[in-house]
């Protein structure tokens, strides 16, 4: 998931520092990217968070703009439509009206026939305009919504750096308890081992070498109670009674080697 989720974030991340900072862009990105991973690692929750704030501005403007920008067009387009449409319902109106003055001079005057007939078809292709115009009202591109587009844009934005800090974060954990130390019930075993390793190793040190524990003891610096302890670690042990000590242990196995 995190490297999907990187990925999916580069994408759109390359192209805003690239149209930014030319070619350097994809070393901007990555750095980024890089640092605010680090921090989240470390938990460096403030920075991290600046960090992860900065990388996906470059997505939510790459994914967001377009939509923005599209919209303004829109705009734009509509608005010189409908100013298209009222220039041609004005002139419509102008030329009803000169048609009207022009027919009533005709009635005491003769000559206006011409001017009749020219504004009378200047006022049907006014008019086939105009219906041409509003037809095509309809046909123009209309995006419903765009801020709730750009909300889901920035929604999913934020799900993938979520599913990104989770990620890192259950990776945290995994290597923590990879490197949790030894348990106490682990040492314990251990330790118990180890002294009845040496126990015995003890015991036929003395058989071989004909020794007896104290004398054993004087020569490797070792106490005589120390050494009785050991020899008698699973009787002891057994009853609960005090055992060798590990750092005793050490210097035994020390002596024995």
């Amino acid at each position: 998931m995190l490297i999907l989720t990187t990925s999916i974030i580069q994408w759109h991340s390359i192209q805003f520092w690239v149209e930014i900072a030319e070619s350097i862009g994809v070393l901007w990105s990555i750095a980024i990217e890089a640092a605010a991973v680090w921090l989240w690692w470390h938990k460096k929750a403030v920075l991290a968070f600046i960090a992860s704030s900065l990388l996906m501005a470059g997505p939510l403007y790459s994914l967001s703009a377009p939509v923005y920008e599209g919209k303004q067009s829109e705009v734009t387009l509509t608005s010189s439509h409908q100013q298209q449409v009222d220039l041609s319902r004005a002139s419509i109106t102008a030329l009803k009206q000169s048609l009207d003055s022009y027919q009533k001079n005709s009635l005491s005057r003769v000559g206006w026939a011409t001017r009749i007939d020219e504004t009378r078809n200047a006022l049907q292709a006014e008019m086939a305009s105009l219906k041409n115009l509003i037809n095509a009202g309809p046909k123009l591109k209309q995006t419903p919504m765009p801020w709730l587009v750009i909300a889901i844009e920035v929604l999913g934005l934020a799900v993938l750096l979520l599913t990104q800090v989770l990620t890192i974060q259950a990776l945290q954990g995994i290597a923590v308890k990879s490197k949790q130390p030894e348990t106490a019930e682990d040492s314990k075993h251990d330790y118990s081992e180890l002294a009845l390793a040496l126990s015995s190793r003890l015991s036929d040190t003395l058989n071989a070498e004909g020794l007896s524990q104290a004398e054993w003891a004087r020569r490797n610096g070792v106490s005589t109670k120390t050494v009785s302890m050991l020899i008698n670690h699973q009787k002891r042990s057994g009853s609960g009674k005090e055992c060798v000590s590990k750092n005793e242990l050490g210097g035994i196995q020390s002596a024995l080697n």
